[in-house]
């Protein structure tokens, strides 16, 4: 039940887990139960499993919940008096019998985040990698003085635990540490690996081959190692974006089983299901930004199960209803950026479909190689799908493909492709993109037409476009990404149903921003002026006929009455812009 006050003294009363990926410290925060994945877990029978989703979609939380259910309590080797019980007594978990609730506490646990490996070469990142195993040794010092580890035993150990090992001691360290933990214990160990393909993707973002090679060999060693034929592995769960292709990371683990967005099995337990998403609003007196929720930050499908963003959905609501492209901002989307650099003309024509709503059939491989996003459409598109920048609405299987429907899931997503094809259309770096925005953006707030159809000219006269600009959807999807590098506070729509037609570009002020009603409502509509060779080589004429087209824009926003969906939602000022374009000619007009 909703707790009595505003919404920010229900927030103070119940948190939000923002920022908290411990299980154990979610305390009175609110906590949306993911547990029954541990039955599921349990009742599989699998020995190995990968789990692959987007990031932020809540895999190390539940990592880390795995990690306290399973593992024993432990003391300098002994049992604690902490009973980790106290954590899922309340939960979904602890209600179904003694079958899960003997599995509690039962099993020494091998747990490591491979998030934080970034290194620039090989070597740093090793050195990352040896610190952290070093760690997760140091987390079982208490094997030192085990009476049932013997003297070579605990060499190894020390040798790991100092970091004064040899590199090809790193390679067996997970195997041998679970062996000593066997020993200590009498129980097998189960092996808990979050983002384990981030140092791969470090590795192939640095465009380095050698150290791309590297850490697949280092990584298949130490993967194969501790989760193939290993006698003292009970269960090994890893995380990850990808999977990465049996024939580098994978070679000889025929043993794991990888459950994808395409899969059903566990397609709740990663993000926020529609049922949580209501839950949660409702909890926080929320239920009239339901739809606006679903506009934002909905549109992921996992196996058949629709999926919130959970840390938009957070975000959203600790804002206390500001929808903003949250989930986008946690990284710099270098992926993304690097897939679109090396797409070919007929991708660029089906990423202007996407952007405009359009989808795309295409065939899926979810074993990526990463070499090969630079030439395999196919691998492009599996990955950007896998991480959450293409969603499937459909999909059969012919002849062994899987082939997908794809789609861009929802606006908050639709704003990355934006601001990277304003990048791209420059042809220049992202600050001297944000930079012609910004002042495109601020002429169109104070009413400077004639300073917006400088910034316009100047751009496509001075920049080699990224996609030709053929039509009229290619010149809204430009000034669409112009605005979405560059202005908030508004709700910003392209081809919006008002008054009797469709306005090209529609922006409305978001009425939680503190100075929305200061905020003028904005219609933006867009021709194209198809011209002779004749008329092109004579400035003054096509200035005329621009301006004809921008006059007519004008007219279409008054005689279609687009305003009025803006004046029925409270705006007292109401900014019109007719904009005319040919080749890389441009006409703005403005008029209240």
């Amino acid at each position: 039940m909703p707790v009595n006050g505003t919404l920010n003294d229900k927030i103070r009363q119940t948190p939000l887990p923002l920022g908290i990926d411990i299980f154990a410290n979610i305390g009175n925060c609110y906590y949306t139960d993911k547990t029954l994945l541990v039955k599921d877990i349990i009742d599989s029978g699998i020995q190995t499993i990968l789990f692959t989703r987007p990031r932020r979609f809540g895999k190390t939380l539940a990592m880390t919940m795995l990690q306290s259910y399973f593992e024993i309590p432990t003391d300098k080797g002994q049992l604690s008096e902490e009973d980790t019980s106290k954590y899922f007594r309340h939960l979904k978990i602890w209600q179904q019998g003694e079958k899960y609730t003997s599995e509690q506490g039962k099993y020494p646990v091998i747990m490591l985040s491979f998030k934080g490996i970034k290194g620039s070469s090989f070597e740093s990142s090793l050195k990352d990698l040896r610190h952290l195993i070093s760690s997760e040794y140091g987390r079982h010092e208490y094997l030192l003085s085990s009476s049932k580890l013997n003297n070579a035993d605990k060499s190894f150990f020390s040798g790991i635990y100092s970091k004064k090992a040899d590199d090809s001691d790193y390679h067996s360290a997970l195997l041998e540490l679970s062996k000593f933990l066997y020993k200590h214990h009498g129980q097998k160990a189960i092996v808990l690996i979050d983002e384990y393909d981030k140092p791969i993707q470090t590795a192939w973002e640095s465009h380095d081959d050698d150290f791309y090679d590297k850490m697949i060999v280092f990584m298949r060693a130490l993967m194969v190692n501790v989760l193939k034929t290993n006698p003292y592995l009970h269960k090994g769960i890893l995380t990850g974006i990808t999977r990465v292709s049996k024939e580098s990371i994978f070679s000889g683990l025929n043993n794991i089983i990888v459950d994808t967005i395409l899969d059903n099995r566990y397609s709740e337990y990663f993000g926020f299901t529609q049922q949580e998403t209501d839950e949660m609003l409702s909890f926080y007196g929320m239920d009239d930004k339901k739809a606006e929720v679903a506009e934002w930050y909905n549109g992921y499908v996992f196996g058949n199960t629709e999926i919130y963003n959970p840390w938009s959905l957070l975000k959203y609501v600790e804002s206390e209803g500001l929808a903003l492209p949250y989930w986008v901002n946690t990284s710099d989307n270098k992926l993304v950026g690097d897939v679109l650099e090396n797409i070919g003309n007929e991708d660029a024509e089906i990423l202007k479909d996407f952007i405009s709503g359009g989808t795309i059939t295409q065939s899926i491989d979810t074993n990526i190689i990463y070499p090969e996003l630079e030439y395999n459409g196919e691998a492009a598109y599996s990955l950007l799908l896998q991480s959450g920048y293409l969603k499937c609405v459909g999909k059969t299987i012919s002849e062994g493909n899987i082939l997908c429907t794809l789609k861009i899931p929802n606006r908050e997503v639709q704003r990355i492709y934006l601001k990277e094809i304003v990048n791209r259309f420059l042809r220049t770096d992202m600050p001297r993109a944000v930079n012609a925005a910004n002042s495109f953006s601020t002429a169109m707030l104070t009413r400077n037409a004639a300073e917006m159809q400088k910034t316009l000219q100047k751009l496509l006269l001075s920049t080699c476009s990224y996609f030709d600009l053929t039509e009229e959807k290619d010149y809204q999807n430009f000034m669409l990404g112009l605005l979405a590098a560059s202005i908030y506070g508004y709700d910003i729509k392209g081809n919006r149903e008002a008054g009797h037609g469709r306005t090209d570009i529609m922006m409305r002020p978001k009425t939680n921003t503190k100075n929305a009603r200061n905020l003028p409502g904005i219609i933006i509509e867009i021709k194209h002026c198809e011209a002779t060779e004749q008329e092109k080589s004579d400035p003054k004429l096509m200035d005329k006929i621009l301006e004809k087209a921008a006059t007519e824009a004008l007219d279409q926003i008054d005689q279609m009455s687009y305003a009025s969906e803006l004046q029925s939602a409270g705006c007292d000022k109401i900014m019109k812009y007719g904009a005319a374009f040919s080749g890389k000619r441009a006409k703005v007009l403005f008029r209240t």
